[in-house]
């Protein structure tokens, strides 16, 4: 079976607030199974509120929601295998992020934070 990935959006997307990336797509005739999301695919979509990934995606590049600043959760399902860096870059409404049967001792940080700084007590950033 042919496969394919998501690379971006077209004009206007950047405005819609949720999306749900489909397990395949046709062209000329053709059916393949969508199975990564690309780097920086979805980069700066501002309005985006909530995504939903199916099961079947296997990557998800680096920067893939970078500057999605009204994502507020997002869950990644269990074929999910290679996760980019800075994934969630400046993803500042993120709250949660659900991994799908995580195996037991698997260890994963994700900064949420969208800073650069970590910010002292007094809240300075010094």
């Amino acid at each position: 079976t042919a496969t394919a990935k998501v690379t971006g959006f077209v004009r206007g997307f950047q405005h819609q607030s949720e999306f749900t990336i489909p397990t395949q797509v046709e062209e000329n005739g053709m059916t393949f199974r969508v199975t990564e999301i690309d780097d920086a695919a979805f980069i700066n979509c501002s309005a985006l509120t909530s995504i939903t990934i199916p099961e079947g995606i296997v990557r998800i590049g680096k920067l893939a929601f970078a500057e999605c600043s009204s994502l507020t959760s997002i869950t990644i399902p269990k074929s999910v295998i290679s996760i980019g860096n800075k994934v969630f870059e400046d993803c500042v409404a993120l709250k949660d992020v659900v991994i799908e049967n995580l195996k037991e001792g698997t260890v994963i940080t994700i900064d949420l934070s969208g800073k650069e700084e970590a910010e002292n007590d007094n809240g300075s950033g010094e």
